[in-house]
């Protein structure tokens, strides 16, 4: 949905943003939670990632509308790898079990966008 359709179902009101995340079918190698979201400025986020087959790589993206994805984080056996220009609000961890987290402190209208999560062995 547009952010139009979802302002005519009154989805959204006030200064608000929409941070989606997409969970890739299976063959991709991961689950993603929540699958959708709407949140609104200044509240925290936690998206989840679990990785399907026990990938050891995981990597954070951000897809703004129009835009090409932009690496967010990359993470290797729980050590971050590389880490995008992104502001410090963002932080993310891969956990032991194969599940990543990206955590948002403090939402912005900037910060509405897709976020995608992949795994790599």
């Amino acid at each position: 949905d547009t952010q139009a359709e979802q302002e005519q179902r009154g989805l959204l009101t006030g200064p608000s943003l929409s941070a989606d995340v997409l969970a890739g079918p299976v063959e991709a190698g991961v689950t993603e939670t929540p699958r959708y979201l709407i949140k609104t400025t200044g509240q925290a986020v936690t998206l989840r990632c679990s990785t399907v087959s026990k990938h050891s790589g995981v990597s954070w993206y951000q897809q703004a509308l129009s835009q090409d994805p932009h690496l967010l984080f990359e993470f290797y056996e729980n050590v971050q790898r590389a880490k995008g220009e992104i502001p410090n609000r963002f932080s993310a961890q891969q956990l032991r079990d194969y599940r990543s987290e990206l955590n948002v402190s403090v939402l912005e209208l900037m910060d509405s966008a897709l976020y995608l999560c992949a795994s790599s062995v």
